[in-house]
């Protein structure tokens, strides 16, 4: 299979004005850095796109735009058309424009589809495909009709359909698929990144906006594609979700609901959700309220029991999986912890117990920091309680683990919460895994006094290198939610400006070309 090359490339004397040819090596099995492409699927429309590239062929002047971005071959014997082959979309061949313009315009468009103006219904410029400015997801708009998986129809340029991994297209009188390759997602993260700033954009605010197009094997349920599953919850399965129109992600969490157990666990979650506004926590996503008709009607919706929750925003990684090389960044630590005691705070203020804080219930994106509290499958509302069967015992507060072990028969009350985020805290602030050298019985006293001289005072601890004098600030902060008797431990509230005071003074201090935070027992370049 060959590209063809802007005529321009093989006479002009000035290459300095032309595009460059492509010079890489035709794999069939490869994705030469194309993150999609755009099959003939039909007859009518492989006929069309072969007569394309014979035009090319014998007029080095035709279609000088549309050339950069076809690929073809021989067609084989027994087959109407003379080439066969695709139109290939890749972020190192961005039209001037950012957009792709599809149609049968052979001075305009990227995407030629037939070689005569308006044949089979293709107009000049019929559609186009572009990257979404604020989702980074990528779009197909249609000026004329274009029917999408031979469901949808298009015909404004205000609609628009999020084009997934395999997705079909008939314009005019001819169907095409547009198919995602196999590039990896970090290649694909990178080029949209490079993408936008070609274009003159802002980074993506939206998180984890640059993921790989979703997965053949994704599933459509209402106006969503729903994908395999990244992550487990408490009582069922998190998985992406992608708006088929706007292109927005969501966290989509499917329950298999077996007895009314399950389903009152259920309704008090989606309760629990629908309650919740706040930039540091999950909650439904716009458009789904505790009354939707999918909650409102329970029992389950399908033949299979299975229950499934919309919530927002969608961050695919979680603070334990977070790399080592983000945390030496002081402001993503310094910033995680005022994000999440202002997450803690507030669900504390709605009158909200979580019981089951722990780093994989912190879903987190390094650049610019930001971290959420999720997994509201073990909250409760009420001030106290006495179930000590819930959450994970490494993060189990003291006063839970002496009514598990029937050493007490008090209930426990919010500042369990505190206990288990301040622990989260400090693993992610030392960079080490407290919670694993404890046994399965959890905390106890005597190992609990030997870890917390390291948080009061880390200057006098061995791993004094790895931690900046900022975060020993922070850490003293930590030090205060880990107190062993409930009753002495503060609330977030009380403790949250003095972690948004230190978040303060680092974002306003001078920057300096050295890190303030170095890897433990390596010398720092000169």
């Amino acid at each position: 299979m060959a590209d063809l090359q802007h005529p321009a490339a093989l006479s002009s004397p000035c290459p300095t004005e032309i595009d460059p040819p492509l010079t890489w090596d035709y794999d069939p099995l490869g994705n030469q850095g194309d993150f999609a492409r755009l099959w003939p699927l039909t007859d009518d429309a492989q006929l069309a796109f072969s007569q394309v590239v014979e035009q090319m062929k014998d007029d080095s002047s035709f279609a000088p735009q549309a050339r950069k971005l076809i690929r073809f071959e021989e067609a084989s014997e027994g087959t109407s058309s003379r080439y066969t082959g695709c139109y290939r979309l890749n972020t190192s061949l961005v039209p001037s424009s950012g957009t792709w313009k599809i149609g049968s315009d052979a001075s305009q468009a990227d995407f030629l589809l037939t070689r005569n103006l308006n044949l089979a219904g293709v107009q000049g410029q019929h559609c186009t495909m572009q990257l979404d400015r604020s989702t980074s997801a990528f779009v197909l708009k249609a000026k004329y009709s274009v029917i999408v998986d031979g469901k949808r129809e298009l015909r404004k340029p205000t609609e628009q359909q999020v084009l997934l991994a395999e997705t079909g297209l008939s314009i005019g009188s001819l169907h095409y698929v547009y198919r995602s390759t196999d590039l990896s997602p970090a290649t694909m993260n990178r080029q949209i990144e490079e993408f936008r700033r070609t274009l003159g954009w802002e980074s993506c605010r939206t998180p984890s906006g640059y993921l790989s197009p979703p997965s053949t094997d994704a599933q459509s349920w209402q106006d969503f594609s729903i994908e395999r599953p990244v992550n487990g919850g408490t009582f069922g399965k998190i998985c992406c979700g992608r708006h088929c129109q706007t292109g927005v992600l969501v966290a989509v969490k499917r329950i298999t609901v077996r007895n009314e157990h399950d389903l009152e666990t259920v309704r008090r979650e989606v309760d629990i959700l629908g309650s919740l506004d706040h930039a540091n926590t999950l909650q439904l996503a716009k458009g789904y309220t505790p009354d939707s008709a999918i909650y409102k009607d329970m029992p389950p919706l399908s033949r299979l029991g299975e229950i499934i929750i919309v919530m927002e925003p969608f961050m695919p990684s979680n603070l334990g999986q977070v790399e080592p090389a983000t945390l030496e960044n002081l402001l993503f630590p310094l910033t995680i912890v005022r994000d999440l005691l202002a997450g803690l705070e507030y669900i504390h203020g709605q009158d909200i117990m979580h019981r089951d804080l722990k780093p994989a219930n912190i879903c987190v994106v390094p650049h610019p920091p930001k971290a959420i509290i999720v997994d509201f499958g073990n909250a409760m509302r009420g001030c106290s309680s006495r179930d000590h069967n819930v959450g994970t015992i490494q993060y189990l507060a003291p006063e839970i683990m002496a009514l598990k072990h029937r050493r007490t028969s008090k209930s426990f009350d919010k500042s369990a919460d505190v206990w288990s985020l301040g622990m989260t805290l400090a693993e992610t602030i030392l960079r080490a895994p407290i919670t694993k050298v404890w046994n399965v019985d959890g905390i106890n006293k005597t190992e609990y006094d030997i870890m917390l001289p390291h948080l009061v005072a880390p200057h006098k601890q061995s791993h004094r290198k790895r931690v900046a004098d900022e975060l020993c600030e922070t850490l003293a902060v930590v030090a205060r939610m880990l107190a062993w008797t409930a009753y002495d431990r503060p609330t977030c509230a009380e403790i949250l400006p003095g972690a948004e005071a230190i978040l303060e003074a680092q974002l306003s201090a001078p920057k300096t070309p050295c890190s303030p935070q170095q890897p433990p027992l390596k010398k720092q370049k000169r």
